[in-house]
């Protein structure tokens, strides 16, 4: 990837008349929504320092959504040449995560806490990235007039998932980003026998008042550590591997 000069930086020294640094800084690269992939990576990377050992580890993103934009992931797949299991119940979005990211799982179904096989989803035509089985989110894009459509996908409970993924990859990363039943989710996984290291959720505070607060609880009860909030995502490491 071709260096980027940090625009931030030189725009702070252009506006205020500051000598004009004599070390260039860059700007890094970063996939996420706010930089979680940056805060993720840094704690792997912290990790692997402390065991002195470099880490081989795997990931499950829920609700992949895109190859590149808004990713969790694929930071880790570019830098490290990690590998995991993409989640997403949106045909349109499984289709270009199988041609974008050929070396991931991609799981076309969408992740529910109880055991159904099948759910009813909502797609905003719109902005396809829009879709949840939840209707207090699909409200939202419905109140404002966009065009959306009805679908009914396959479904998988999470602890199905979870251990799909334990057979093929060490799972050091789960991300969770469903658009509505995001703390149910998180609420139903065994960790008796599922512990990824670092778990991020999106908390959506706005549209359910008190979620973040019921995520903390659901994680401290589990054994996880509040590690980072970007406004958009919580994220917990496992106290045990602190």
């Amino acid at each position: 990837m071709e260096k980027i000069v940090n625009p931030f930086v030189y725009h702070e020294v252009e506006l205020h008349k500051q000598v004009a640094p004599t070390i260039t800084t860059w700007l890094h690269p970063t996939y996420a929504q706010r930089y979680e992939d940056v805060i993720v990576m840094s704690l792997l990377d912290a990790m692997s320092l402390k065991t002195k050992t470099p880490l081989r580890f795997g990931y499950v993103e829920i609700g992949a959504n895109h190859p590149v934009a808004t990713s969790s992931t694929f930071l880790m797949r570019q830098k490290y040449g990690a590998r995991g299991m993409l989640v997403e119940p949106n045909p349109e979005l499984a289709k270009n995560l199988r041609k974008f990211r050929p070396e991931d799982e991609i799981i076309q179904a969408a992740c529910v806490a109880d055991n159904s096989k099948e759910i009813e989803i909502i797609i905003c035509n719109d902005a396809n990235e829009l879709t949840s089985s939840d209707p207090v989110f699909t409200k939202r894009f419905i109140d404002r007039g966009m065009s959306y459509s009805l679908k009914t996908v396959r479904a998988i409970n999470v602890n199905e998932l979870m251990d799909m993924a334990s057979q093929n990859y060490d799972i050091y990363y789960l991300s969770i980003d469903v658009e509505g039943p995001d703390v149910d989710i998180l609420a139903a996984i065994n960790y008796d026998e599922y512990r990824p290291c670092i778990i991020q959720i999106e908390a959506s505070e706005s549209i359910k008042p008190g979620n973040t607060q019921r995520i903390r609880d659901i994680m401290t009860k589990n054994g996880y550590v509040f590690i980072a909030h970007t406004f958009i995502n919580l994220i917990f490491i496992d106290a045990e591997r602190l």
